[in-house]
């Protein structure tokens, strides 16, 4: 794992400083998140858990507008340090230091009375000891110590792989701080862990992983999880994709494993559903620097569809041809579609069965022909299921 650290110097793109950011690199000290105004700055710290720490100059511009000249005093240092004082009263704390060149304004004793709470670091003198400081103050701090923990997790936190990387970071962070505290009862995240699975799928539809033109979250999830994509997903990743949207799909319409949880029956669900994700991302990251040939993938998994449309288009046997003992082989999740009809898979159901499992996985034990609505749409009646 590498230390972000956000710095604002005007001069940070000169030939010294860049030969300082190149020694913080070495000791793993990420400085590439530069700019020269306060401005710049601020809007960087609309993120602000980006950061691991903060590396500020004495005297910096206010806005871009400024230019080295204009720049005065140190008005700049104290709008980002207001900045990151509201934060570490919201409970945002960043480590911050300043880290300056001009003695004349730092050791001055109206400066250390103002800036009493932060270390001054001397450009040229005490570069080693501001990195030893830095490594120091983050791995101290919570934040890091879970994102060091889970690093695998967090390294797909960047554009390449599709996700809001400002997004997708602080919602896995805030699923690992919850982890670690084992706060074994707040539910709040299992609609957004299911959100978050919608959100890749869509990722698999981009990238040809996932035929287009599967709206259902049920028939995405039943493609991506049939044993052909064993090529491209391993089997243990596609459990992983099943359990967290079985237990998810249940959390957000408050089913068993909501109140489960909330009532401590569950104590190790969410950790579990935790590991899951982290499996899949992991597994997502890997697949996507494969780089494998978008091409032969298309043509694959356009073969897995036809596949699937012909098995679609096979007809169920009658019931009068079927064993009324043995249950019958089809799985789906409940759901109700755009006109309010329950249904789960092909088969229509009751709504006042529909509507109090919806979410659930359910196996149709028996069926008949539907003589209601929607016939055209589904074709069988299922007249009484299982849940998984």
């Amino acid at each position: 794992m590498a230390y972000k650290v956000l710095w604002v110097d005007d001069e940070f793109d000169t030939d010294a400083l860049q030969e300082v950011a190149d020694s913080a690199a070495n000791r793993g000290i990420n400085m590439d998140t530069a700019c020269k105004s306060a401005e710049e700055a601020l809007a960087h710290l609309q993120h602000a858990k980006d950061f691991d720490a903060i590396i500020l100059d004495a005297r910096f511009l206010t806005s871009t507008s400024d230019t080295l000249d204009s720049k005065g005093g140190v008005k700049g240092l104290g709008r980002v340090i207001k900045r990151i004082r509201q934060l570490k009263d919201a409970g945002d704390y960043i480590p911050t230091f300043i880290f300056s060149g001009q003695p004349d304004t730092f050791k001055s004793e109206w400066f250390a009375e103002t800036y009493e709470e932060y270390e001054v670091f001397q450009k040229g003198l005490d570069n080693m000891r501001l990195f030893d400081a830095i490594i120091r103050a983050v791995n101290e701090r919570e934040v890091s110590q879970v994102k060091l923990k889970y690093a695998p997790l967090f390294d797909i936190g960047v554009p390449k792989y599709l996700f809001d990387s400002s997004d997708i970071a602080d919602r896995l962070l805030n699923y690992a701080i919850q982890v670690e505290h084992n706060d074994t009862k707040k539910t709040d995240y299992l609609n957004d862990m299911r959100k978050l699975i919608e959100e890749l799928f869509e990722k698999c539809e981009q990238v040809g992983l996932l035929r287009s033109g599967i709206n259902s979250l049920n028939e995405k999830s039943k493609f991506l999880c049939d044993n052909n994509m064993q090529k491209f997903i391993p089997p243990y990743v596609q459990e992983s994709i099943r359990h967290i949207l079985r237990c998810t799909q249940e959390g957000s319409h408050h089913g068993s494993a909501d109140a489960d949880m909330r009532n401590g029956i569950a104590p190790f669900l969410f950790r579990s559903l935790f590991f899951s994700l982290a499996t899949v991302l992991v597994w997502w990251k890997q697949f996507v620097d494969s780089n494998c040939d978008k091409d032969a993938l298309k043509q694959f998994v356009e073969s897995i569809q036809v596949e699937s449309d012909q098995a679609k288009k096979e007809k169920k046997p009658e019931e009068s041809e079927r064993d009324a003992t043995t249950p019958l082989p089809y799985t789906y999740i409940v759901e109700k579609d755009s006109d309010g009809f329950y249904h789960c898979g092909p088969y229509l159901m009751s709504s006042k069965h529909g509507q109090a499992i919806e979410g659930r996985m359910v196996t149709v034990l028996d069926e008949d022909a539907n003589t209601k609505k929607k016939i055209d749409v589904y074709p069988r009646f299922a007249k009484r299921v299982k849940e998984v």
